[in-house]
């Protein structure tokens, strides 16, 4: 656990391969900023290896101590309105 809330948050050896990852993300990451084509691959590696675990644990990524309620951005948006310039568009 290496949080304020002291939240376990995936297991170790989920924790392990994260770290383990980390080398060949910023790779492919540094790779992206002067090849635009590999961005792409970047993108799916690291949030694969960094982002999914995490992710798959159910916890809400903007606050660690309470569970994700809606799946996806964890809060219901479905009240916010589109901006009129939208709506008169559509």
């Amino acid at each position: 656990m290496n949080n304020t809330y002291d939240i376990k948050t995936v297991s170790e050896s989920t924790y392990a391969s994260m770290v383990e990852h980390v080398p060949e993300c910023v790779q492919v990451a540094e790779a992206c900023q002067t090849d635009p084509s590999k961005c792409q691959l970047a993108k799916t590696l690291c949030s694969a290896w960094e982002m999914t675990p995490y992710y798959n644990t159910g916890l809400n990524p903007y606050d660690i101590r309470i569970p994700c309620e809606i799946p996806g951005l964890c809060y219901n948006f479905s009240m916010v309105q589109t901006p009129k310039t939208q709506r008169e568009k559509t």
